[in-house]
């Protein structure tokens, strides 16, 4: 009789802890909704209309070019239409575009070999001189890469008296930079590139009516992405 008694004050006393340790608690609950993620967009825009209209109009259209006259200047406009920040680089390249065949139809790499880029301004700096020097870098500066690809001019000094033939922009990659590092294009910013271009004085009887289509071809990257 005494352990049943003894029992059963065990089986109150645990009985007793259990309803002391049944307590309310106040809770509150909210939830965040319409959380997205989205990737932002990447988009280069060349025009040579003001308003930056999506267009892949010819910048240059020069049908009597003669030697040793300068084509008028023409830009090309740059935005970064995206949102997203990114780097550009600028690339040559060309096809054949010759009128009436003539006696002597020289190749495609001789003609832009003859064709020069006497100025190249970029964001109204002066970069032809720089242009050259990459190239002559690239390779070498050899006096084979000298005639094909950057002509000496001795009436010029310092970086400027290289001056970068089609040819030779074709081998190279040209930067927006500031001599080390690419430029950083934000979204909605503008740049521009100004060229002027001449058929080399040398050239003789068979360049008429020779001539190359050149393609301008800008990439934009992501900052930190290589090319």
């Amino acid at each position: 009789m005494k352990k049943i008694l003894i029992s059963l004050a065990i089986i109150g006393v645990v009985a007793a802890i259990g309803i002391g340790a049944t307590v309310a608690y106040f809770t509150d609950t909210e939830t965040s909704t319409g959380n997205t993620f989205t990737a932002g967009t990447m988009n280069l825009v060349l025009t040579p209309n003001s308003d930056y209209a999506v267009s892949s109009a010819p910048l240059f259209t020069e049908t009597n070019m003669e030697p040793g006259v300068s084509t008028a200047a023409k830009t090309l406009y740059f935005k970064n239409a995206g949102s997203i920040a990114g780097k550009v680089k600028l690339n040559v390249s060309y096809t054949g575009a010759d009128a009436t065949l003539n006696a002597v139809d020289v190749s495609d790499n001789n003609y832009a070999r003859q064709l020069l880029v006497v100025s190249g301004v970029t964001d109204g700096i002066p970069v032809e001189g720089y242009w050259a020097q990459h190239i002559i870098a690239n390779y070498g500066g050899s006096a084979a890469a000298l005639a094909d690809m950057a002509i000496y001019d001795t009436g010029l000094t310092g970086l400027d008296q290289y001056i970068p033939t089609v040819y030779g922009l074709m081998t190279t990659t040209m930067y927006f930079d500031d001599g080390t590092n690419p430029i950083q294009w934000n979204s909605n910013d503008t740049h521009q590139a100004a060229f002027t271009l001449k058929l080399s004085p040398v050239a003789d009887n068979d360049y008429q009516s020779d001539g190359i289509s050149v393609v301008l071809t800008a990439t934009m990257a992501q900052m930190g992405a290589s090319f």
